[in-house]
This record gives structure tokens, sequence and C-alpha cells, in this order.
């Protein structure tokens, strides 16, 4: 079925307006419903069986239009039936100045809400755009340093990050791969997890390489490292310390041989426990006097 309209009304009695309107309404639909209202709490001069009749025998010639009676809210029986269109009859010319008055505003409203449509679209484009070009920036850069450092931590393996979705960067994520010195190339999921360690701290070394924090907190990450990568890791953060300021919690012997400052627990041959407290004393010392020349 094609477009359908419904023209409400108590037709008490039809009129020369009534069938001018349901003449005009029926050539523009496909099917016209005219809808008898019927309120119990009137007293109609007709009622609703006489008026439908009246108005059958005046739209006889009209073959897409069909006559009903109804009772209740309008909204709920055209919900109820699915018509297309409602049509209204104007009382009085000024019934047509109020209609226009508001068409004309709603028209405006409506102007005024696709030129901001319009321009926060090409506000999200740009912002968008930009957002795409920093992170591939920084991405490029995190990726330059990965493969570099990488290759530092595993004494000549490659590493290298790829994104899932080149096209749309954040509708994807983040893939990294890493070929251990004279090993296969492999997903970071498939290492082993002291080749899953190396790999993560060359990362995170190849973000602070790109962007430094002030101070990187360390928690056993040579645990399951053996002592030559241990070796390098420890070699590698005492290189970063001097952009930024690392604590870092280890018990590997290399990593404590090669620290600035101690601070740690030990057991003692005769059982009891002994604070280490070891700092680089000239450094501190170095800090008094800055701080002196500055007073």
């Amino acid at each position: 079925m094609g477009l359908v309209g419904f023209y409400a009304g108590s037709f008490d009695p039809i009129t020369n307006g009534h069938l001018d309107i349901i003449s005009r309404a029926a050539r523009l639909f496909d099917k016209l419903v005219i809808g008898v209202t019927f309120n119990p709490k009137k007293n109609p001069l007709f009622t609703i069986g006489e008026r439908k009749e009246m108005i059958e025998k005046v739209i006889c010639n009209l073959k897409n239009v069909e006559v009903t009676g109804f009772s209740g809210l309008l909204a709920e029986y055209v919900n109820n039936n699915n018509f297309d269109v409602v049509i209204r009859g104007l009382r009085a010319i000024t019934d047509f100045d109020e209609k226009k008055e508001r068409h004309e505003r709603l028209s405006a409203d409506v102007g005024k809400m696709n030129e901001r449509i319009s321009e926060l679209t090409v506000l999200m484009e740009s912002i968008n755009k930009e957002k795409r070009g920093l992170f591939m920036d920084v991405y490029e850069g995190v990726n330059a340093n990965f493969k570099e450092i990488y290759a530092e931590l595993s004494d000549g393996g490659e590493a290298f990050m790829r994104l899932e979705n080149e096209e749309d960067p954040f509708d994807g994520g983040l893939l990294i791969n890493a070929k251990p010195k004279n090993g296969k190339l492999l997903r970071l999921e498939a290492l082993s997890g002291g080749e899953k360690s190396l790999t993560a701290l060359a990362f995170i070394f190849a973000i602070q390489e790109l962007q430094p924090s002030p101070l990187y907190v360390l928690d056993e990450v040579d645990m399951f490292l053996d002592s030559v990568n241990a070796e390098m890791i420890a070699k590698r953060v005492k290189k970063s310390s001097a952009k930024a300021q690392f604590i870092q919690v280890s018990l590997r012997k290399v990593t404590l041989a090669l620290a600035e400052h101690l601070i740690g627990v030990t057991r003692q041959p005769s059982g009891i426990s002994k604070i280490i407290f070891q700092p680089d004393l000239a450094e501190v010392s170095g800090y008094e006097n800055e701080a002196k020349q500055a007073d």
C-alpha cells in the first residue's frame, strides 16, 4: 500500500469546506481515510451513523476514500493504524497565519541546526585529522626507538611494531613482533617469559626515549632474565638514568653493582638482618654545593 492519509473531524454536518479538503487530499494520497469522531460528552446534531452516511453519499465518486468512526485520542488511533499523514483543516485565516509563522520559525531553527551540524562535522574532521597526525608522529618515533633499543638489549635481535588497522589506527590494536638473536620472528604472545620481559622493557625504554617521565619504578623486571640479559637491562637503566630517575627493585647482583644508590635488607651469617644504605656521597655533596651556590 502507498501513502495513506487520515482526516479526522466531527463532521456535524459535513460542509463544503470539509468536502474541498477531502477532494484535495484524495489527489495527494493513494488512500484517504475519513475518521468521524464520537464524543459521548457532547450532544451532536446527527448520530455517528448518520454523519458517516452523509459523507459516503457526497464522496461516492472518490474511489480511494473510505469512512470510519472512532473515539478516544486522535494520536493513539493514528499510531494504532499506522497512518502516514494526518490532515488538519483551517477554521479561519488566522489558523493559516499561525501555522505559517510556526513553519517559518521551525524552518529557521532547522537551518541553524544544520549549520551547527556542518560546523561540528568540520571541527570533528579537523580534530580527528590532528589527532591521527599526532598519534602517527608518536607511533613512528616509538617504533624507531623500539627497533634500536631491542637490538641493543638482545645483542643483535630485531623487533618492530605494527598497527592492526593502518587506515584507521584508533579502530584496531598494536602488534609487537620480535626476533631474538639466532631465533625466529614471533609475535609477542609466542615469546618465552624472559623474551617477553626483554621486549616489554625495550618498549618502555622506547617510550621513555621519546617522552621521558621524571621518575620510573621498576619492580623485579629482571626476574625472568638470564644473567647476560639482566646485565644488559642494568646497563640500559644506568644509561637512561641520565634523563630520568629510576627506582628499581631487584635481587640480581649485576643490577646492584651498577646502582648509584643502594637501599635494602640482607641477612648476615649470624642470622641477623642488616639494613643497607649506600648512597653515592659524591653525588649528594654535589647537590649540597649546588644548593649553597643557589642561596
